[in-house]
């Protein structure tokens, strides 16, 4: 275990995982990309895959939706 972990200015409140859980409504992507008015559900749904594995790529991924 890491001995005092870095703290990040935007990180959750500790437990937040668990009031999401008991509290949160899940949706689905194509919800999310409704939401943001997307044009390309392929492309949207590739570039949060890129950010999930941490290879986001501005090549690759559609620059419109991570600014």
């Amino acid at each position: 275990m890491i001995q005092n972990p870095p703290e990040y200015p935007r990180s959750a409140p500790v437990g937040f995982e668990n009031v999401v859980k008991e509290q949160g409504v899940s949706v689905t992507w194509r919800e999310v990309f409704d939401q943001i008015e997307g044009s390309d559900f392929n492309r949207f749904a590739r570039t949060v895959w890129l950010w999930a594995v941490g290879h986001a790529d501005e090549s690759e991924a559609d620059t419109n939706i991570i600014t």
